[in-house]
């Protein structure tokens, strides 16, 4: 494989299994191909599952593999890792909301952008505590 994605029989697999198919930096092409065949073995095994969700369910999986429950004490000003850690140690993960009238997937107001006075809408929410909204 080159440096692009000029090979046309990886290009068309990429598309028809709806994967962002552009860039050039190796590390991204190297992971979106390796993420590309184990998606394609994980349906001939059987599995009825869209590329999206499958993506999804990998970065979980990887996530809650690697995540460690220590937390180091750093000195200095407090930062955003030790709430975002929590979330993680929380089990918190990202689903879709649920099909609403005419649209495919719900969307809903982000809880924490209405907060702060903007207007956002989102198609994810928290797994777990359903009611959070989150478009980050």
């Amino acid at each position: 494989m080159d440096n692009y994605y000029s090979s046309p029989d990886l290009f068309q697999r990429l598309v028809q299994r709806t994967t962002d198919a552009v860039g050039t930096v190796k590390i991204t092409r190297k992971v979106n191909t390796v993420v590309l065949d184990a998606y394609i073995l994980f349906c001939k095994a059987g599995n009825k599952e869209d590329h999206l969700s499958f993506r999804i369910e990998l970065v979980n999986q990887i996530i809650a593999s690697y995540h460690t429950e220590k937390l180091e004490k750093r000195k200095g000003r407090p930062s955003d890792t030790d709430t975002e850690c929590t979330r993680l140690t929380g089990q918190h993960f990202i689903q879709e909301n649920p099909q609403t009238g005419t649209f495919k997937v719900g969307r809903r107001k982000c809880v924490v952008c209405t907060k702060s006075g903007k207007r956002k809408e989102t198609r994810y929410r928290c797994k777990t505590a359903r009611e959070h909204r989150l478009c980050a």
